[in-house]
């Protein structure tokens, strides 16, 4: 494996050895973008025990099971003799790593972990505090072991607290944070606006910024430390607008579809033929004016109603119902062409 960026430059974090014992996404993510920056990252695993949805939901799911859709992202839906290797997930946040496995339920499980520990710069984990614990990691333990040692622990409501065993995914990151309650179109149910999964990569960035604090942190005092990331926390910060207006203004957030805070008008619009959509986003009054002028409607440029991305957001059904009146008889790809130009 080569940390190489093709150019023969260093990567900024070549040299560092991070052992990853992250599942699913968030955590795998982080070290994913970790040993993008040059870090020689070692996934430590376990041939006992399955991660489920890390390397795929099942271990050994049927051919015909995954040819129902019963269990995606497989290669033309074929699992092939080893899917653990041919889940796509896996292979995306895998990448640039090496593996190695040890049963840390024996002595000498332990010992090659100990090991691994002095010649390592740092651990970064997602599970439950007690998995970790059952395995016989802890900061107490790791920074004897190795006292410059980096630990970033992403658990999903922290390290302590009533919540802090619970198992979860970043989809129930965002229904505790409430970010289910603000993404959906207007008059629909909870269970009607779908899945984002933000939370996932939204932890990953901020767990592998969190490791380099902690580098940042041992170069000043050469002392390592142990970082802890709750991924609920971690998210509200992606929705801080709606926390402040309701702490603020007592305003709850509501279902918008398309629409934006700020950008107006702001949607996916119909176009010609059959299921067949333009999406439009207007930041700026520089931008309306020039989606005017490719409409054919200086008139509406100079229109008071609309001159401020204020005024524009108000009665934004009014701008809406002039693009729906152009896109609805375009081809969606001449309708792009039209209007990339005017930015």
């Amino acid at each position: 494996m080569s940390n190489s960026n093709g150019s023969g430059k260093r990567l900024p974090l070549e040299g560092i050895r991070i052992l990853d014992f992250t599942v699913v996404w968030a955590g795998p993510y982080a070290t994913q973008l970790l040993s993008e920056w040059g870090a020689e990252v070692i996934r430590v695993e376990s041939t006992k025990f399955f991660p489920s949805t890390t390397r795929g939901g099942l271990a050994r799911p049927s051919a015909e099971l995954v040819r129902s859709g019963g269990q995606g992202g497989y290669p033309d839906h074929e699992p092939g003799d080893r899917p653990w290797n041919r889940a796509a997930l896996f292979n995306v946040h895998a990448r640039n790593k090496r593996s190695v496995t040890m049963d840390l339920t024996r002595p000498e499980g332990q010992e090659v972990f100990e090991r691994l520990i002095q010649v390592s710069d740092g651990l970064v984990e997602n599970n439950a505090p007690n998995t970790m614990e059952r395995a016989g990691v802890s900061w107490e333990r790791l920074s004897k072991i190795n006292p410059r040692f980096i630990l970033v622990r992403m658990p999903a409501f922290g390290l302590t607290g009533p919540y802090r065993a619970y198992r979860t995914f970043g989809s129930h990151m965002e229904a505790v944070s409430g970010h289910y309650s603000l993404f959906g179109y207007p008059g629909a149910l909870a269970d009607e606006s779908g899945t984002s999964l933000l939370a996932d990569p939204a932890a990953g960035v901020s767990g592998a910024m969190a490791f380099m604090s902690g580098l940042r942190h041992r170069r000043r005092t050469g002392e390592g430390l142990q970082l802890e990331l709750a991924t609920a926390e971690n998210f509200t910060g992606y929705i801080g607008d709606y926390i402040l207006d309701y702490s603020m203004n007592g305003r709850l957030g509501e279902y918008r579809g398309n629409r934006d805070l700020v950008y107006a008008p702001q949607g996916v619009y119909p176009c010609a033929g059959e299921d067949r959509w333009l999406s439009v986003s207007v930041g700026t009054d520089e931008e309306w004016r020039a989606l005017c002028g490719v409409m054919g409607r200086d008139d509406l440029a100079t229109d008071e109603r609309f001159a401020t991305p204020e005024a524009r957001r108000a009665p934004h059904d009014d701008p809406d119902t002039q693009l729906l009146t152009r896109t609805n008889i375009q081809d969606p790809k001449e309708a792009m062409q039209q209007r990339h130009p005017a930015g």
